[in-house]
């Protein structure tokens, strides 16, 4: 079991290297919970599109996901799911995101793609 083990993580960081990190962009949990995404010149996270998103405190990993919302929608306004109702969400302090379009990044790929960062990143809390 091993040997799958250690492939996969392998395929894991392939594919993480794949998402380098000038194609991340941060943000402090305090300017993601003020934006409004009504606004013409809205910040990215506060708009629609595909994302892949890590939850920090601080340089530690809390949460690693994906949306098909806006991060500020998946974060603070996605009903009983938004992560502002989960235990971890009070340690955030900044989340790194990654926008891309539905067509471009679409679900399936979308999903894949947080399992490997879940896989390299180890996330403190998962699921």
């Amino acid at each position: 079991m091993s040997t799958q083990k250690g492939l996969l993580n392998k395929l894991a960081k392939q594919i993480c290297a794949q998402f380098t990190p000038e194609l991340w962009t941060s943000v402090t949990k305090h300017d993601l919970e003020k934006a409004d995404g009504r606004k013409k010149n809205a910040p990215l996270y506060a708009t629609n599109g595909s994302f892949l998103y890590v939850a920090y405190e601080n340089d530690h990993v809390l949460y690693v996901g994906e949306t098909s919302v806006s991060v500020k929608k998946r974060f603070i306004g996605h009903g009983s799911g938004a992560h502002n109702k989960k235990v971890w969400y009070r340690r955030v302090t900044n989340i790194k995101y990654f926008k891309s379009t539905h067509e471009s990044l679409p679900s399936q790929y979308r999903k894949m793609v947080e399992q490997a960062l879940s896989i390299s990143l180890s996330p403190e809390y998962y699921g």
